[in-house]
């Protein structure tokens, strides 16, 4: 009974030259290079989920779906969590959201790449291209995937997506679709379409 509202594309993110260089001579983050604005720090799963509970001290902006806390805490924190990922706090030094990284490793034909599984903050379209650029920076691979309908959303020059490579989806191999009961309780098609949303969905690798 459920509904279709929209495919949420896949995005592959390759590294840059500064990014290769970088990983091999790693220092200080540049002002050219966009996050100079964060320090990124790695966190155990507790530490993740004590930072979860900080981020969302406050109410989160309304996007239509629950993004807080308990899910953060629900999804990725169990018992096993730091075998599977890699929690990343990046605060913000400046008057700038500051965000959760949850990061995971994978090879596919022999190319491993780093899954951005997802970014817990209060604004996840203005955090979105700092935490992909991060990733490419300090993940298992400077080569980073992950699905966003960010892109659908009318971009500003601060929300702008990293340039990346749009996965097609005839060939993707788990296309991520969002979904909805059909209801005239829930919030109407074209709201729940534009809600910034992000998922590591890569369980079809």
């Amino acid at each position: 009974g459920y509904e279709r509202i929209f495919s949420i594309p896949t995005y592959l993110y390759f590294p840059t030259p500064f990014d290769i260089s970088w990983r091999i001579r790693p220092g200080n983050m540049p002002k050219k290079h966009g996050i100079h604005a964060y320090e990124p720090v790695f966190v155990e799963a507790a530490g993740a989920r004590r930072h979860a509970r900080e981020l969302f001290a406050t109410a989160p902006l309304q996007v239509g779906l629950i993004r807080d806390a308990a899910f953060f805490e629900w999804r990725y924190c169990d018992a096993e969590a730091d075998k599977r990922y890699r929690f990343v706090l990046c605060r913000a030094k400046e008057e700038r959201p500051t965000f959760l990284l949850v990061l995971a490793q994978h090879k596919f034909s022999g190319i491993p790449f780093t899954i951005l599984v997802d970014v817990l903050s209060l604004d996840l379209s203005q955090v979105y291209r700092p935490a992909v650029k991060v990733a490419r920076l300090i993940g298992g691979s400077p080569i980073v995937y992950a699905n966003t309908n960010l892109g659908c959303l009318a971009p500003t020059p601060r929300h702008a997506l990293p340039h990346g490579v749009r996965i097609p989806r005839i060939v993707n191999p788990r296309p991520v679709e969002l979904m909805r009961f059909p209801s005239d309780t829930v919030l109407p098609r074209e709201d729940l379409a534009k809600s910034p949303f992000l998922t590591g969905d890569w369980m079809g690798f």
